[in-house]
């Protein structure tokens, strides 16, 4: 790409032959490739921001400190300490100019494909590839090692590379789930595939990944966080990480997308009716408090729909981020009930209530820590609304939870590994509250 390329400049790419695009592999002939280890070992940490711009103000320190050193051999001339002053102000500023440049410039790297060492793929990369390109080796190649990953109960595992190679270990091990991402978007690729080249493994394979989804539903409407559910918390009704709603987006393609038309009449009638109980089974477990509809708890009981725990620091509470998905399932919903309309008001008025205003929260660079940084709320009364990610169901204030279970009123009075591990905080709902909602008004009428 040659330097004057305007993604580049977009970013404020510095001229050919600056030592910092020297630093990372740019040379006045133009980019040539970097690993992403030789980029993460450079004095800006793209871990931490914060980090980053430390190492940029110590540089700027060394650099202040050799001005000081050539004002005391030059202090008879008035103008030398003037200019020497100006140029300490300039090396402050490009330092944290340059650490900005440096974060856009690698994001624009990766966007561009420079960088090596990415990611291996995921099934759902590949959905937006043309029809002709399934019909095509690569495409099939994918495709042998997705349905080597199908297990036997025919989902998928979780946090596995179903793409890049075979499954090479023992099979009957492998546990389908529909957690993390898992399953659905393996099935669309086998969807996709079967109608580019009609071979029957493809499809076979599909039938019996969507059959574990229809199967796996509670009478109820809802789903566990994979099937047979067994004892622990994950037989409750899993909101967590948009699991069921991913479930019912999937089901709603196959009952209605032209994709799907190779599916037997009897799975799409069935994939319907479970939306339809699946939507069901929300409006029933959205949380009531006073007689008043809020919002909904990463998981709900089985049975009487309650909210229950998960893991030691995932209580039952309101979810300020869980909440965000069901709610825009709803929304995206045709010709929606009064009683759908009513839930994704109250939830709107919820979340309304719910931000929390002047404050951010920053990783700050912590040489006492394992990891070198910390995660640390800031009084800021500038910053736009967070939400955090759990509610006490009493006080519908912000909760955080360590692995000990105890709720605290802080993100400071947990231990370190959670605290840095876990998102206690986000913008989830901003998108719902600043356009998407009223917009969805609108069309109602």
């Amino acid at each position: 790409m040659p330097t004057g390329h305007p993604l580049l400049a977009s970013v404020g790419f510095m001229p050919a032959g600056h030592p910092l695009l020297a630093s990372v592999g740019f040379t006045p002939a133009g980019p040539r490739l970097f690993s992403y280890r030789r980029f993460a070992q450079m004095p800006f940490s793209l871990s931490s921001a914060q980090r980053a711009e430390e190492r940029e103000k110590e540089r700027a320190k060394r650099s202040l400190s050799s001005c000081k050193f050539r004002l005391r051999r030059d202090e008879p001339d008035g103008r030398l300490i003037q200019q020497h002053s100006v140029e300490s102000q300039r090396a402050h500023s490009n330092a944290k100019g340059i650490n900005r440049m440096v974060i856009r410039l690698f994001f624009a790297l990766v966007a561009c494909g420079l960088v090596a060492g990415h990611a291996p793929a995921k099934p759902k990369d590949y959905l937006k590839k043309s029809d002709s390109w399934f019909a095509q080796p690569e495409a099939k190649s994918i495709a042998e090692n997705i349905l080597s990953f199908q297990s036997e109960t025919g989902g998928w595992p979780k946090n596995q590379d179903t793409t890049s190679k075979p499954y090479a270990g023992d099979r009957t091990k492998l546990k389908g789930t529909y957690d993390n991402g898992a399953t659905t978007d393996e099935l669309r690729f086998l969807a996709r595939i079967y109608n580019a080249t009609k071979e029957l493994a493809y499809r076979d394979a599909f039938d019996r990944g969507l059959d574990y989804i229809l199967d796996g539903q509670y009478p109820n409407g809802g789903w566990p966080q994979y099937s047979p559910p067994g004892k622990g918390y994950a037989r409750h009704i899993t909101f967590n990480d948009g699991a069921m709603v991913r479930l019912l987006d999937f089901l709603r393609e196959v009952a209605t997308s032209t994709t799907y038309e190779f599916v037997d009449g009897a799975r799409r009638l069935a994939a319907g009716k479970s939306v339809d109980l699946g939507i069901e089974c929300i409006l029933k477990c959205q949380i009531v408090i006073d007689g008043k509809r809020t919002v909904w708890c990463a998981q709900h009981d089985e049975i009487d729909f309650r909210p229950q725990s998960a893991r030691s620091y995932e209580l039952a509470t309101f979810s300020g981020s869980e909440s965000v998905g069901i709610t825009r399932f709803l929304m995206s919903l045709e010709n929606p009930s009064p009683e759908i309309v009513e839930s994704v008001d109250a939830a709107i008025e919820w979340f309304d209530q719910a931000a929390i205003n002047g404050i951010h929260v920053e990783t700050q660079t912590d040489p006492e820590g394992p990891k070198g940084v910390n995660r640390v709320v800031i009084q800021d009364e500038s910053a736009p609304p967070l939400w955090a990610r759990f509610y006490d169901l009493r006080t519908q204030t912000p909760v955080f939870v360590d692995r000990d279970g105890v709720p605290r009123r802080s993100l400071s009075e947990i231990g370190y590994e959670r605290r840095n591990g876990y998102a206690w905080y986000g913008n989830w709902p901003q998108k719902l509250l600043s356009g998407e909602y009223r917009k969805w008004k609108l069309n109602l009428k």
